[in-house]
């Protein structure tokens, strides 16, 4: 089980699920993101990060910040264990998908040009030649799924999408985390099927938001209650998982 609360254990084929981890800036949605990850790095299922500001580096380490952490490959950024070139994208999809691995893809070296292209060439790897259970993390997700694209992006959101509607076939699931739920891309926010969702305040993430809960039809007035919550503290919203008996909708401190 991928136990995330005190009150909320989750099967590990959660793995190949989509999830959608929203909150403002201090909510706790990457701590989220990052509870997940470690709970499926000990059930055994590899994962990747995409991470657009070299934050999840500290997974390398514990948190007394000085024994080792999870035992999973740092590419790109301040502490990196190799390199990430804007080309290599396909080559570390085969590596983590040949040898079962767990990494983080720092890139905030790369221009948005430059992470375009990795982002493209990595998902349309991941998508032909993955078959186990692997789960990919969008860390500001809007920044790789934006809902208006710039030129130049439109292939890299097409084939992140992808991953998010048919993933499953290839065994992908993936967590898109986001401050912004308004500029990430539509096609992400109502594919996803479970919603975590942390303190929002921005009248245009609320209605964000607000469209999932209509679209999944569950209870709209839960909205009034997001800017109450504390830091740590989500509402997580599953209406069909697990198939048979679904989680419905909790209030946890995660």
């Amino acid at each position: 089980m991928i136990r995330l609360a005190e009150n909320l254990s989750l099967p590990v084929d959660v793995a190949t699920q989509t999830l959608l981890i929203v909150g403002k800036r201090g909510s706790g949605k990457t701590s989220t993101a990052v509870r997940l990850a470690e709970q499926l790095h000990h059930a055994g299922v590899p994962f990747a990060v995409v991470d657009p500001v070299d934050v999840w580096w500290g997974l390398k380490a514990a948190r007394d910040g000085k024994s080792a952490g999870l035992s999973v490959y740092v590419f790109g950024g301040r502490h990196a264990d190799l390199p990430l070139e804007p080309t290599s994208g396909a080559l570390v999809a085969d590596v983590l998908v040949e040898h079962r691995a767990s990494a983080v893809l720092s890139m905030k070296h790369f221009s948005g040009r430059e992470r375009s292209r990795f982002v493209s060439d990595f998902c349309d790897r991941m998508f032909a030649r993955n078959t186990q259970p692997f789960h990919l993390f969008l860390e500001e997700a809007h920044e790789v799924a934006p809902q208006n694209p710039f030129k130049g992006e439109e292939e890299m959101l097409g084939r992140v999408a992808r991953i998010w509607k048919l993933g499953r076939s290839s065994g992908l699931g993936g967590s898109a985390v986001t401050q912004r739920p308004a500029s990430l891309s539509k096609n992400i926010t109502t594919q996803a099927e479970i919603l975590v969702v942390h303190r929002t305040l921005g009248p245009q993430d609320v209605a964000a938001i607000r469209e999932w809960i209509k679209y999944h039809g569950e209870r709209e007035e839960i909205l009034a209650q997001l800017g109450e919550l504390k830091t740590g503290e989500a509402f997580v919203w599953a209406p069909d998982f697990p198939e048979g008996k679904p989680i419905g909708l909790r209030r946890v401190k995660i």
